[in-house]
């Protein structure tokens, strides 16, 4: 499958610290239309992030989620997979899966 211009699902079981997502969107940011999703911070409360251009939001969601997961919309006819892996692994750090 091509993954140059289809989105990516990244999920994890683990929490994140919120400014480690927020360097995580603005290293992919570059390269994507728009990365949402929603996670579970290290006090166990849910928040929701939305990234477009320059500008990163992460709010309280307000309620639980099943997982976190986010969504990364590529740039047309840019191929962001490295650079989806790179970032997470070098800000959020931990497991996750990719597809």
């Amino acid at each position: 499958m091509d993954h140059s211009s289809a989105d990516f699902l990244i999920k994890t079981a683990d929490s994140l610290d919120a400014g480690k997502v927020e360097a995580f969107f603005r290293s992919v940011l570059p390269k994507a239309v728009r990365v949402e999703g929603v996670f579970k911070d290290r006090d166990d409360v849910w928040h929701h992030a939305d990234g477009v251009n320059s500008q990163v939001q992460i709010r309280p969601l307000g309620r639980e989620a099943e997982t976190s997961y986010f969504v990364v919309v590529p740039r047309p006819n840019v191929n962001i997979r490295n650079t989806v892996r790179r970032g997470w692994m070098q800000h959020c750090a931990v497991c996750f899966s990719l597809s």
